[in-house]
């Protein structure tokens, strides 16, 4: 996960812990809808837009139950000559291996040439978890499995994953009693290959049973931020001779009586901003979205900067539920909301630090069609999916809107 510059992000962070009443802008700003996205071969129960992410000219989206029997599939679009209204879907990634309830495509990262999608994220399914690395060929991306696979040896299942450069984060929040692990898999001279070991794991210090470090990832490269069931977001700051196994640097907190253990569900970070969702915020699961600035001397133990509310403080609008950051510009999804009477349709908030821009709806809006579950910002671009949107006869096949200038 840009923009008009209305709080500058120093002023934002002089604020200390704060609740933001959220400013409107005094201008309109030309965001709007300028893409809908969807699979080729797409079918009810895809759901696809289940997660997305974008990289340069590039988004890739998952579609984990693909017709409903959970094999899954990923694909990938690119940005035309006149932009994302006349993207196309270029490539579709499989599983060599798939099976049913693979759930291939419930976490997707993108970075570069380098495509990583998630699958056998539940325990119980009794597939062993892995990670599908997908390399650009040289003549660019098409269809294809994988180029290689991270499998962990434990029978718990993985949650979020993050690429960035020639590392590979993939969480297991389920391991070790429910604790969580993260895998640190870094890129060998000949390229990713099967049987890779990880190089590092990245633990909490808190240590909780049921901590589960890892349902969300954001990562740049040189800093990891790490959603957990703790009300707690962990930074790990790479060390200046690599990763190595180790716990946090800092841990991120809220403060405010309606933090729940959906906070962290949803992180993003760009620079030296973090953003961290909590969809259940309140006690009619309103959602909440906390702000964090890295100090000039690096990440240390901190609670939020600002904290955004629901500007509609609609009951079960699950306001958080997916955030993303780019410069300035941050996006915020409400997939439940209500729009013009319909229930579930959810909507996109963006905002300049903690001043409202844009609420942004989808054109077609559907009962149900659950716009903002996922969601990501690149530059002056907003893509957020609408996993059981209804295409043609086909509900919950799901689509992805694309807004932009």
């Amino acid at each position: 996960m840009k923009t008009l510059r209305v709080i500058p992000l120093a002023m934002l962070a002089a604020l200390g812990s704060a609740v933001c009443a959220v400013a409107q802008s005094p201008q309109p700003v030309s965001l709007h809808q300028i893409a809908q996205l969807v699979s080729s071969d797409g079918a009810a129960n895809d759901e696809f837009g289940y997660s997305i992410a974008m990289s340069g000219n590039f988004l890739v989206a998952g579609a984990p139950q693909l017709n409903g029997a959970g094999i899954g599939k990923a694909y990938v679009f690119e940005k035309g000559a006149n932009g994302w209204a006349d993207a196309t879907q270029i490539a579709e990634l499989t599983p060599s291996d798939g099976v049913m309830n693979l759930w291939f495509g419930i976490e997707v990262a993108i970075n570069g040439n380098t495509i990583v999608v998630d699958a056998g994220s539940f325990v119980g399914s009794g597939i062993q978890p892995r990670e599908y690395v997908f390399v650009e060929p040289a003549s660019g991306w098409a269809d294809m499995t994988e180029t290689a696979q991270l499998k962990l040896s434990s029978g718990d299942g993985l949650g979020a994953v993050a690429v960035a450069g020639d590392t590979i984060m993939a969480a297991a929040p389920e391991e070790n009693n429910d604790q969580g692990v993260i895998y640190v898999f870094v890129k060998p001279q000949g390229g990713w290959r099967n049987g890779l070991r990880p190089v590092a794991r990245l633990t909490d210090s808190d240590g909780a049973l049921r901590g589960f470090l890892g349902k969300s990832l954001a990562f740049n490269g040189n800093t990891l931020v790490a959603g957990s069931d703790l009300a707690t977001a962990f930074v790990y700051v790479r060390p200046a001779g690599g990763w190595v196994t180790t716990t946090e640097t800092a841990a991120l907190t809220a403060s405010g009586q309606g933090v729940s253990g959906e906070f962290g569900s949803s992180i993003s970070m760009s620079g030296a901003t973090i953003v961290v969702g909590d969809a259940a915020n309140g006690s009619q699961y309103y959602g909440a979205a906390y702000l964090y600035y890295e100090p000039p001397t690096g990440w240390a133990n901190a609670t939020q900067s600002a904290e955004i509310v629901s500007p509609n403080l609609q009951a079960y609008g699950y306001f958080g539920v997916s955030v993303g950051v780019s410069g300035n510009l941050l996006m915020i999804g409400a997939n439940g909301e209500t729009i013009n009477g319909l229930e579930d349709v959810g909507a996109v908030y963006v905002f300049d630090g903690t001043t409202q821009l844009a609420e942004l709806t989808p054109s077609d809006t559907q009962y149900l069609e659950s716009m903002g579950w996922s969601g990501t910002a690149r530059d002056n671009t907003i893509a957020a999916g609408a996993v059981y949107a209804t295409v043609g006869n086909n509900f919950a096949q799901g689509k992805v809107y694309v807004f932009g200038h």
